[in-house]
């Protein structure tokens, strides 16, 4: 299984690259992992919407479990990042985990948006996530999300770096 990071446009501040690169390789050694950077142009389209809309036409979900990460998704404690998204997906056979890290000014507000797109989401069995119900800076969520993964493959493997 390979755990991919979708951000849309590339960190501009070189430490939180320089971080994103540490815990890469700290995953690596245990896990198969790529933060990849997607350089769409927001004024290609009409709003956060359509947005959202691209991103999923784009994305093909076959042996995929994607997840979206917004304020207003499922939060999860460690523990249950642990075993409802990393484990689960590790023993269903799924092989790639993506996480989708939106704009800089977020996917907006997911709850109202059309139907269509909620029923897109669920035919794709896309799922929404939420690091945290604080809004945060693209870049910052990124570097929790992966030190999340950190910490879940550290429980995996037994490594000191987190404690139960």
């Amino acid at each position: 299984m390979k755990i991919i990071i979708v951000m849309h446009g590339k960190p501009k501040d070189k430490r939180i690259l320089e971080l994103l690169e540490e815990y890469s390789q700290k995953i690596s050694r245990y896990q198969k992992i790529e933060v990849k950077y997607l350089e769409l142009k927001l004024s290609k389209f009409v709003g956060k919407v359509n947005y959202l809309e691209k991103f999923l036409e784009d994305i093909d979900t076959l042996g995929k479990q994607i997840y979206i990460l917004d304020e207003d998704g499922t939060e999860y404690s460690t523990s249950h990042f642990s075993n409802n998204i990393y484990e689960k997906n590790l023993n269903s056979g799924v092989k790639e985990i993506v996480f989708a890290i939106g704009p800089a000014d977020g996917w907006g507000d997911i709850s109202v948006k059309s139907e269509y797109l909620i029923d897109t989401l669920k035919a794709k069995n896309i799922k929404i996530i939420s690091l945290s119900k604080l809004a945060m800076q693209h870049d910052l969520a990124a570097l929790v999300l992966i030190e999340q993964i950190y910490r879940v493959v550290a429980i995996k493997n037994n490594l000191p770096y987190h404690r139960i």
